[in-house]
């Protein structure tokens, strides 16, 4: 399992640092976590592993040390040691869901996977927002060729924890595997909105455009069609258990989809900004977001009212055809510039009405 590089050290830095001025200890032991961490980021983990020790005799009762010790250890694939140190600060009353994560993770690295399981259902019940945690569970089911039961864990950990990106991550790929690629896409690109940089966001950027432009046909007799339910590239079709509310959601959309086409002679970077743009349009006017709320769609046409939503879909999109991008950039500089100093300063937001997830299951 891949662990994700988190460190805790710097989540406490307020509390380290109100407390290293009464106590010298503390404060020695937090400078010696920072330049570890520091360490670890520069694949020194033998230096780090030093400095930590150090720590955490500076600072016997602080768990912050020991999670980054055997976060250490993990790198190093001492997973023996890590299961060590993790065993004995599990349980304390400020532990934390990545302990639970880095414990499973280390426990599924020697193939002990009852185990691991075991390690993240117990964290479950101590933080059962956890997204991490939900995800990792799905992970070793989709491993196992459970791809159903994989996606049961992912949309739980979207329902519970929406600002989590991965879980939106392996659900848009189980999805574009199925007959309902649309919940795909509306989780990818919420992904993407989430994780923003990264080979992740590359990956589903380019499937999100192979998706789209190979769902609408244009056929030579002005026959247009739109067919998300054929398989694409993405590995072996997953039969899934639809449920009335996911099939429903896709019989609202697809007729607004196909009226949004309107006269478009090819399907590329920019007819699909168009059609995107159309069919968000059309979605607010037909009232879909009574019957069918969507966080996503309501943040497109935030976009839509401040004028950047053709940016946002290009840079989307950009993965797909990375020519066409370029193109569009070259000719949208200003559009472009604009985009991006509005969208560092407004991430999209999730609250208990603002998310999203396909009711497929809870």
């Amino acid at each position: 399992m891949k662990i994700r590089i988190v460190s805790l050290i710097f989540s406490v830095i307020i509390i380290n640092i109100q407390i290293a001025y009464c106590q010298t200890n503390y404060e020695k032991a937090f400078k010696l976590g920072q330049l570890a961490t520091k360490n670890i980021e520069l694949n020194h983990i033998d230096e780090a592993i030093v400095l930590l020790e150090d720590a955490k005799s500076l600072d016997p009762n602080n768990i912050i040390y020991p999670y980054e010790l055997a976060y250490a250890y993990y790198i190093k694939q001492n997973y023996t040691r890590v299961i060590k140190i993790l065993k004995k600060i599990q349980n304390y009353n400020d532990s934390k869901d990545l302990m639970f994560e880095l414990l499973g993770n280390a426990y599924f690295s020697i193939g002990k996977k009852k185990e691991a399981i075991e390690v993240y259902k117990s964290g479950l019940i101590r933080f059962p927002n956890s997204g991490c945690l939900y995800s990792e569970l799905g992970i070793i089911e989709l491993n196992s060729k459970n791809s159903e039961k994989a996606l049961s864990f992912f949309e739980k950990g979207i329902c519970v924890d929406p600002n989590f990106a991965s879980n939106y991550y392996w659900a848009s790929k189980i999805y574009f595997r199925t007959s309902n690629k649309l919940c795909g896409l509306i989780y990818g690109e919420i992904f993407i909105n989430i994780e923003r940089l990264g080979v992740r966001v590359e990956e589903i950027s380019e499937m999100l455009y192979v998706i789209f432009k190979n769902s609408i046909i244009l056929s030579t007799d002005s026959l247009v069609t739109v067919d998300f339910d054929k398989n694409m590239l993405y590995g072996e079709p997953i039969i899934l258990s639809d449920t009335l509310k996911s099939i429903s959601f896709n019989m609202f959309c697809k007729p607004i989809i196909l009226s949004s086409i309107g006269n478009e002679k090819i399907i590329d970077m920019n007819s699909l900004d168009r059609i995107k743009t159309t069919f968000l349009k059309d979605y607010f006017i037909k009232e879909g977001f009574i019957s069918f709320p969507n966080m996503l769609f309501d943040y497109e046409y935030e976009l839509l009212i401040y004028g950047h939503l053709e940016a946002y879909n290009h840079w989307i999109l950009k993965k797909g055809n990375q020519n066409e991008f370029g193109v569009w950039y070259e000719n949208n500089k200003a559009k472009w510039n604009s985009f991006l100093e509005w969208y560092s300063k407004n991430p999209i937001q999730f609250d208990e009405k603002h998310k999203f997830y396909s009711g497929q299951y809870k």
